[in-house]
């Protein structure tokens, strides 16, 4: 169990490598300019994410009086990271449609519904920043599923992002993953 700055610690590592898998696609696809642009606006907005966890984690450590003490799974955030990690290290070149089957299937993975409900518990100041971080994923992977239609491409199929039971929902993103 990771303790609540580990875990920020780690949503924060995931958000700065989400911006360099954005930056690095934008940079893959130059020569498109709508989807270099696209993906360097992406790029952009994680680094903003980022910005927000680290203020959580400001907040928390400037008032620890003030908050909770929880405990969370961090098993989903570290396979998404390994995912996004190994894909990066894997790749030289992919098509458009996988990048943005990728792009997509990480932002539905990057698991701000699930710290969302722990976070709830620890200040109503965290969870309002949490919820935001969980609507902002949720734009970005709306963002990315307009794109595709607009492109013509087929939307994959996806895990809810509601699945309760984290052992259920973990299964379901190591198929994801398999599919990319």
């Amino acid at each position: 169990m990771f303790d609540l700055i580990m875990s920020l610690k780690k949503y924060e590592e995931l958000e700065e490598e989400l911006s360099k898998f954005y930056l690095w696609l934008s940079e893959i696809f130059l020569t498109d300019e709508e989807v270099s642009k696209f993906f360097s606006k992406l790029y952009i907005e994680e680094q903003q994410h980022k910005s927000m966890v680290l203020y959580q984690m400001r907040l928390i450590k400037t008032n620890p009086i003030h908050f909770r003490t929880i405990s969370l799974d961090g098993c989903l955030v570290r396979k998404t990271l390994d995912y996004l990690k190994r894909f990066i290290s894997q790749k030289n070149t992919l098509s458009l449609e996988e990048a943005l089957k990728t792009s997509l299937l990480l932002e539905a993975c990057t698991m701000e519904s699930y710290f969302t409900n722990a976070f709830e518990e620890v200040s109503p100041e965290i969870a309002k920043l949490s919820r935001s971080m969980q609507k902002e994923s949720q734009n970005h992977f709306d963002k990315i599923r307009n794109f595709m239609l607009k492109r013509g491409m087929e939307i994959p199929d996806l895990p809810e992002s509601k699945i309760e039971n984290k052992l259920l929902l973990e299964k379901e993103l190591d198929n994801c993953f398999q599919n990319i």
